[in-house]
């Protein structure tokens, strides 16, 4: 009997309808959330709303201004008629608008000499102390070879800010404005030019060995990054020519050995012996003697070195064994099996002190004399290849020091120029210039980059101020020096603006080579705030 499955589909309950008293509950939930959700959505909008309405407040009550250099530095309240705006402190006070309350420093000018005006050097008594002292003439000396040296930032000769003095109404203000002073001072500076650099072996201590005679490499005595001194053998070849030349040595020493016997023997008998017999038998002495000779230089062309007298005193069999390992040193010898071992073995030798830094040679393999095998590097002592800018290449002698510090970190080293290329890159407009730099402690690695500076003058005792000391407001370097008087009680709180001739600058100091005496306090941080003062360019003063 066949089965018959039926395919109706079968039916599903469906859910549930809500019950009546569920249905108002999830509503509400519902329109809550809805409420949340708008209101968390308009607070960022809100939030610029109330900054908006803050900030309108804030314009209409000030006027839309920004605060005057006054207000910042917190000049003290005065009468509405006892005020200077364009100074900021009180009109009766201020000594910009009535020389009574402190009189100008006397004018000397623009110099010359140092380019500045005012010149603290040539006028003393401009300076802000109580007992200026009198330069030198190391001090005029001093600065005539800094700016002789090279080319320095110059001042404009018709700018008057030097005859500017800012004020502050109170000592409070001045350390509200962030201002701190420092003293110029007596110290050590370097003027340098700076350049990139590379390093490189110095090529007259790179040593490419090639062997001195055609054969088959025996033996490869040393590999990459050994190190070597003069005479260690690199590697044995087997040589035909070597062995000849050691057959011919023998011979030319028997030779020698038998012509000088038979003149002995001949001169011995000389009354029974006519005289043409003992003039053969010395030319035959003397004809011995070249042959030797000349195999002698055989060998020193290969690079073995002999003493025929020497070996001409040893027993016939010590002889033969010396020379067939000759010119190979007593610790190879005695690895070697003679049973075994050519006697045409020639070594190839280093002639310098350094490290194995290529080998391009197997056992086995057939050479010549034009193929280099090893090259061997003495890297104590390497160039350092500078690209000086083509403006400072007047300033770059033979002989002056060089002080390089490797990109990534590393010990400074110190050197000196010994090559100027003649020409500038036609390219990069720069000037190659070569120092040989020491590097006993082989820290160096050729090919690495960094930075290195040429040390054109080392001033022990120039006036330095820190960087941040000097301002430039527009067309000239100005300081800002501390009246003399500003601690004393009732004083008047000003600064002087002074002209000043920079030279060397370093990470930390500048050289004022004219303008300023030592023990003069000058502005250093902060000291941007009296140059917006200046220029008339501070917050607010229109």
């Amino acid at each position: 009997m066949t089965q018959i499955t039926s395919t109706m589909p079968i039916a599903t309950p469906s859910p549930a309808p809500p019950s009546p008293a569920s249905a108002p509950a999830e509503s509400k939930s519902k329109s809550i959330n809805a409420i949340l959700e708008h209101v968390f959505g308009s607070l960022p909008t809100l939030a610029v709303l109330v900054i908006l309405g803050g900030l309108a407040f804030w314009g209409h009550h000030t006027g839309w201004t920004v605060p005057k250099f006054s207000s910042i530095v917190g000049a003290t309240e005065a009468k509405p008629d006892d005020w200077c705006e364009s100074h900021g402190v009180p009109d009766s006070q201020c000594v910009e608008c009535n020389k009574s309350c402190m009189a100008p420093v006397k004018d000397y000018g623009w110099c010359r000499e140092h380019r500045v005006h005012q010149c603290a050097w040539h006028h003393p008594d401009i300076a802000q102390l109580d007992n200026p002292r009198q330069p030198t003439q190391e001090d005029f000396e001093r600065a005539k070879q800094a700016l002789a040296l090279t080319a320095r930032p110059l001042n404009n000769s018709r700018c008057q800010n030097y005859q500017r003095r800012l004020q502050f109404a109170t000592a409070d203000a001045v350390e509200k404005a962030g201002i701190d002073v420092m003293p110029a001072l007596r110290g050590p500076i370097v003027e340098s030019v700076a350049a990139s650099g590379q390093l490189a072996y110095d090529t007259t201590r790179v040593l490419h060995v090639a062997s001195r005679a055609a054969g088959t490499i025996w033996r490869v005595e040393r590999q990459i990054g050994d190190r070597v001194r003069p005479g260690d053998v690199l590697a044995l070849v087997d040589s035909a020519e070597a062995g000849k030349a050691k057959s011919d040595l023998l011979q030319a020493i028997a030779g020698l050995e038998l012509t000088q016997l038979t003149l002995a023997r001949k001169q011995s008998a000389a009354s029974g012996i006519p005289g043409r017999e003992l003039q053969e038998a010395k030319a035959a002495v003397r004809e011995a003697q070249v042959r030797l000779k000349a195999v002698q230089h055989v060998l020193a062309n290969l690079g073995i070195v002999v003493n025929p007298v020497e070996l001409a005193k040893l027993p016939e069999d010590e002889l033969n064994v010396r020379i067939y390992f000759l010119g190979l040193p007593a610790e190879i010898v005695r690895t070697l099996d003679p049973q075994q071992t050519t006697g045409n073995l020639v070594p190839i030798r280093s002639t310098i002190e350094g490290v194995v830094t290529n080998r391009d040679v197997v056992p086995g393999e057939v050479v010549d004399t034009a193929k280099e095998l090893f090259v061997v590097t003495d890297a104590r002592q390497m160039w350092l290849t500078l690209d000086v800018r083509a403006e400072d290449a007047r300033t770059i002698q033979l002989g002056q020091t060089v002080r390089f510090r490797p990109d990534g970190g590393g010990d400074e080293v110190v050197g000196k120029i010994t090559w100027l290329n003649p020409a500038i890159d036609e390219k990069t407009r720069t000037l190659k210039v070569r120092a040989t730099v020491d590097n006993s402690a082989e820290t160096l690695r050729a090919f690495m980059f960094g930075t290195g500076r040429i040390v054109l003058r080392t001033e022990s005792n120039a006036v330095v101020v820190p960087n941040e000391a000097v301002q430039t407001e527009g067309c000239c370097r100005v300081v800002f020096v501390r009246d003399k008087n500003f601690l004393k009680d009732g004083a008047l709180k000003v600064f002087h603006v002074r002209e000043v001739q920079v030279g060397a600058q370093d990470e930390a100091n500048t050289e004022l080579i004219a303008g300023v005496l030592p023990g003069e306090i000058v502005a250093t941080k902060g000291s941007g705030v009296l140059r917006s003062q200046l220029l008339k360019n501070n917050l607010g003063a229109g």
